[in-house]
């Protein structure tokens, strides 16, 4: 009789490139289609969500098919190139929620987050993960041109508040809108 061996346990497999590119997709097409409606973007990036296992997954290149999505093949590059409101609901959910209100980066995803900053001046969602990660933090503080961003950013949040209607700026008070998505924030926080 032949002797059996013990199974080897099982070890979560990780999301291979193709599974990445399609999180990409659906989030870029997300972006695309509710663009003013965060709480249905939230939906979208929780059904997403899954296929991104940690940080390196967030910048790393994804292989698509056919048009390239706004920010090129990562899903950092996504959150750079979206709208502020877009980038918002995407730092809540990939970064915030998964890593908590305070979290480090390795040093190569810090420095990238600091070269979106200075890209991507008037995405002022990108400030969020400046709030929320000590080192880029340290190291912007550092910068000589922290400051001028930061203005730029004030400007760029109160042009995001007088676009707004009056109608939305109230109900956005108190639930998820357009001001309130590009600090990730829901109904529930």
């Amino acid at each position: 009789p032949t002797e059996r061996r013990p199974m080897a346990p099982r070890v979560a497999a990780r999301p291979s490139h193709a599974g990445l590119a399609r999180a990409l997709v659906a989030l870029a097409e997300g972006c695309r289609i509710y663009k003013d409606s965060p709480e249905r973007l939230h939906d979208v990036v929780d059904r997403a969500a899954f296929r991104i296992r940690d940080n390196e997954d967030l910048f790393c290149f994804c292989p698509v098919h056919g048009d390239l999505p706004p920010g090129g093949n990562t899903i950092f590059g996504l959150i750079c190139a979206s709208e502020p409101m877009c980038a918002g609901v995407l730092i809540s959910k990939l970064f915030t929620e998964r890593l908590g209100e305070d979290f480090e980066l390795a040093a190569q995803h810090a420095a990238s987050v600091l070269i979106a900053l200075d890209e991507f001046p008037g995405n002022v969602a990108l400030f969020g993960i400046l709030a929320r990660c000590r080192q880029v933090r340290q190291e912007y503080g550092r910068r000589g041109t922290g400051l001028r961003h930061l203005s730029q950013a004030v400007h760029t949040s109160l042009d995001l508040l007088r676009s707004s209607p009056s109608a939305r700026v109230r109900t956005d008070r108190g639930c998820v809108g357009a001001t309130s998505g590009v600090y990730g924030t829901r109904d529930g926080d």
